[in-house]
């Protein structure tokens, strides 16, 4: 793997899940993943918080971990060598339904209109660095 590769990788794909993470365990201990680590305490409870910093909390990680699907998704076929048709429909499909199914097919999760264009917005942040 080459410097470069690593450096779009670890910048566009393991950060925004890092900080999708820390994000979860500083203001989101209720979440189950985070409840397995023991922490209990958020920096500052839901109640404190203004609409900002409300919508970051609870779309920032959607945001965080869609950039990085699609951004991987991007990478992997900038390093296939063939073009791969529809190939930005299929990762737009794939972000879209993640969303969609949240709050459809899989109980416990509820589906968030902020969420849905955080995670939209994502995908196009991603797709806009693609072309680099």
């Amino acid at each position: 793997m080459n410097a470069r590769l690593l450096i779009r990788l670890l910048l566009h794909c393991v950060l925004p899940l890092v900080i999708g993470f820390a994000i979860y365990y500083f203001f989101r201990p209720e979440v189950a993943v985070i409840r397995w680590t023991g922490h209990h305490t958020p920096l500052i409870p839901v109640s404190e918080m203004n609409d900002w910093q409300r919508l970051l909390v609870f779309s920032g990680p959607d945001f965080c971990w869609s950039y990085s699907l699609s951004a991987a998704l991007f990478i992997w076929q900038k390093a296939q060598d063939r073009p791969l048709p529809y190939f930005t429909l299929f990762v737009f499909l794939i972000i879209l339904l993640s969303e969609l199914l949240q709050g459809w097919a899989l109980p416990g999760f509820t589906l968030d209109w902020a969420d849905l264009i955080a995670a939209l917005s994502a995908f196009g942040l991603s797709w806009m660095f693609k072309a680099r």
